[in-house]
């Protein structure tokens, strides 16, 4: 039995397919697409320097592109809020180029400076919220909710005039891992005997502290997959495509891009459980799948797919007869927990 996220992905795939009198497949970039948020990485520290850019592409040679408008919220409630933040004034809004980088420890989020100090508000809303359904509910601060990892959001508005797009990446921030590994292995000491008051933090109830310790210390930070090799296959003697061919398009993700990881709730499925070997909680490995894109012809299938029992990362392009002139392909590679990598190259269709 296929694990879900497979079947999901698979599912996108027929959807990109879904050719008809009315629509071009997703894969076609017959117009301007905002394709990825490229990251340094997925997983990032509250002092670090965060970096995403924007990987679009433009058939049409010559448009003046619009201005870019990057809004980064330290604290959302994420996709059931459509994104915004919960204390909207730690807002950090750049307009400028096709990358935005900013240094969290110092950034100005409104008249908060630094990540750590826009979430105090946002620490301090969420517990009147909380609290206000349950007066017992615990107190958060900022350290708290950096301990647990926030959910810091990054959209950008770009593209030409009239092709306005946006999108939305995710980043994780936490503390460094060591720090977090260690507070909660002494949780997990001091609430398991007597000595609760040694506790880092008051001892939560229906929590498996021992399983806590264990996800978060062997849990690596999340890296990008990476994409060590992509390669058109089929081209002629001059590095050419035939108008009319077919290509193979490969791909290899870096070294060790499916990495073990711990689900946060210790009775969730891994992602590549079936039937006969259902592991709960973890350790969990990563599975991959790739999402191609061309500025000409078509994929089949557009979405592949790699986990521990079936490795399909290759696609083929049909090119259409009679045409020549350039062409882009792109390969976006996803983690399935927040890493995305991407790959572009740009060719020229030849007649036969």
């Amino acid at each position: 039995m296929r694990s879900l996220n497979r079947l999901s992905v698979l599912m996108l795939g027929a959807l990109a397919c879904a050719c008809g009198p009315e629509f071009d497949p997703l894969s076609l970039l017959n117009d301007y697409r905002l394709i990825a948020l490229a990251t340094d990485t997925p997983d990032t520290v509250p002092e670090a320097t965060l970096r995403v850019q924007a990987v679009d592409f433009d058939p049409v040679a010559g448009r003046t592109p619009g201005p870019t408008t990057w809004t980064v919220c330290p604290y959302s409630l994420g996709a059931s809020v459509v994104y915004e933040c919960l204390v909207p004034e730690t807002e950090l809004v750049v307009e400028g180029s096709d990358t935005l980088e900013i240094d969290l420890g110092s950034a100005e989020f409104g008249p908060y400076r630094g990540l750590r100090a826009a979430l105090e508000p946002a620490a301090e809303e969420l517990t009147r919220q909380l609290q206000a359904f349950d007066d017992s509910a615990p107190a958060f601060d900022a350290n708290a909710l950096l301990l647990q990892g926030v959910d810091v959001y990054v959209k950008v508005e770009t593209g030409p005039e009239g092709q306005r797009q946006a999108s939305v990446r995710r980043i994780r921030v936490t503390e460094p891992q060591m720090q977090r590994c260690s507070l909660a292995q002494a949780a997990a000491v001091a609430c398991a005997g007597d000595n609760a008051e040694d506790a880092p933090f008051p001892c939560p109830e229906g929590v498996d502290l021992d399983y806590l310790a264990t996800a978060t210390c062997e849990t690596e930070p999340n890296a990008n997959p990476g994409v060590a090799l992509f390669e058109v296959q089929g081209l002629n003697g001059a590095g050419q495509a035939v108008s009319g061919s077919r290509l193979t398009l490969k791909v290899i993700p870096g070294d060790n891009a499916r990495q073990a990881f711990y689900q946060d709730d210790p009775d969730a499925l891994c992602p590549d459980s079936d039937d006969q070997a259902e592991v709960r909680g973890g350790p969990c490995q990563e599975e991959l799948y790739y999402r191609w894109y061309t500025s000409r012809g078509e994929f089949s299938p557009p979405v592949t797919f790699e986990s521990d029992t079936i490795i399909e990362r290759d696609t083929e392009l049909t090119l259409p007869k009679g045409e020549t002139g350039p062409l882009t392909v792109f390969v976006v590679a996803y983690d399935g927990r927040g890493g995305v990598s991407q790959a572009r190259k740009d060719l020229q269709i030849v007649a036969p």
